[in-house]
């Protein structure tokens, strides 16, 4: 487990990954080897990341899922970005969702709907996965929901965050928008919701 008291070494780090690979986009500064390894650590970071603080009291923002996001999310912008296995990357989004004990407080649902709706901007993840990732997600969730347990309640109902911001981000896609509609039509339909 990733030490609390280090998570603004980390938080900034990858928030000077972003950076980085940002600027390699238009300056070509990186290596093909140091620009796929901070690839993979932006993957890495979201994994791993346990501290899901926004502001800290006395100290500043941590924000560490939100700065992580912003790393993937330059790693999925890039034009030498290349996965195999674009799966990996909602795998990382459950975990990150999987690990909710309580809501996200300061925004860190936009910042992670970013990462990706630049990835499929950049055709770094094709639509078709896109779309099998929303449902991969959406399964996993219903699976593991119990109204009895606040946990999942705050897991589903920051699911349905991203997704509301995907429904923005991807207004003019309609394959996507569809997608994110009949999901977020599910959930309201299953809190009780009647329209």
């Amino acid at each position: 487990m990733l030490g609390v008291h280090y998570v603004f070494t980390r938080s900034f780090s990858a928030l000077l990954g972003g950076i980085i690979l940002e600027f390699d986009e238009y300056s070509k500064i990186l290596s093909d080897n140091q620009r796929n390894k901070l690839f993979k650590w932006s993957i890495q970071y979201l994994q791993l990341e346990n501290d899901y603080r926004g502001f800290v009291t006395n100290k500043g923002w941590a924000h560490a899922i939100a700065h992580g996001s912003d790393f993937l999310g330059s790693s999925l912008s890039h034009t030498k970005f290349h996965l195999t296995n674009v799966s990996e990357l909602f795998i990382t989004l459950k975990k990150v969702i999987n690990r909710l004990e309580t809501p996200f407080i300061d925004e860190e649902e936009s910042r992670l709907a970013s990462a990706f709706k630049l990835g499929v901007q950049a055709e770094n993840i094709s639509v078709e996965d896109f779309i099998k990732g929303i449902q991969y997600i959406d399964k996993e969730l219903w699976m593991q929901y119990d109204a009895t347990k606040l946990n999942t309640c705050y897991r589903l109902h920051t699911w349905t965050l991203i997704l509301h911001h995907w429904l923005i981000f991807f207004s003019n896609d309609s394959e996507i928008k569809s997608i994110v509609e009949l999901k977020l039509n599910h959930y309201y339909q299953k809190m009780g919701y009647n329209f």
